[in-house]
């Protein structure tokens, strides 16, 4: 489908993001084929009407929202009986969330944003993480 067809898992997924975000020692990407990924469009695409460039923007496959100094990407979206989204946060926390519905219990459709206001609300009544790795083998 136009959504790229991907199979894997919120683990692997994970894997993948965690990995891209250390652009300088990316298994997957040079560091300019990740920045060419991420970079601001050129023309309008990339700006407001007035000339500014947009705090968001929608880069290679990733939408991009620049404040500051910080960075934040992610990509979302649903197929029939699918709602996902990928979020690489500029603090360095990186969530996946893969769910098998299109709808909720009352049938009406989820949005990946939603799902994305509800796990960053969650996310910010976090205290503390665990030390733990979660992508070593055992």
């Amino acid at each position: 489908d136009s959504h790229g067809a991907w199979i894997s898992s919120a683990h692997d997924l994970l894997k993948f993001t965690c990995d891209l975000d250390d652009r300088a020692n990316s298994r997957l990407l040079a560091q300019s084929s990740i920045e060419t990924m991420l970079a601001r469009p050129p023309g309008l695409p990339g700006k407001a009407k007035n000339g500014a460039l947009r705090p968001y923007f929608y880069a290679c496959g990733w939408a991009v929202h620049q404040r500051k100094n910080l960075t934040t990407w992610d990509h979302g979206g649903s197929l029939p009986g699918t709602t996902t989204k990928i979020m690489c946060r500029s603090d360095g926390i990186h969530w996946v969330v893969l769910l098998n519905s299109r709808h909720d219990s009352d049938g009406k459709r989820l949005h990946p944003d939603h799902v994305q206001s509800r796990i960053q609300a969650a996310l910010s009544r976090v205290k503390s993480w665990p030390d733990v790795d979660l992508f070593r083998r055992p």
